[in-house]
């Protein structure tokens, strides 16, 4: 994970990729201790940089 945001109690954890998505273990070890917490990767081929940055993707669930 590269940050987490808070938003009174819910959580959003985004990790940032440039290129393929290669090793998502810190995202699975932020997920068990967080199962609430929604998870972004951005840069993956669900989120583009340009859709986070243009608020296109909400950031808490």
């Amino acid at each position: 994970m590269d940050f987490v945001i808070r938003k009174g109690n819910k959580l959003t954890a985004v990790e940032v990729k440039s290129g393929w998505v290669k090793n998502a273990g810190g995202g699975l070890v932020f997920k068990q201790q967080y199962p609430e917490a929604l998870s972004l990767v951005v840069g993956a081929a669900n989120l583009s940089l340009k859709d986070f940055l243009s608020g296109n993707k909400p950031l808490f669930v």
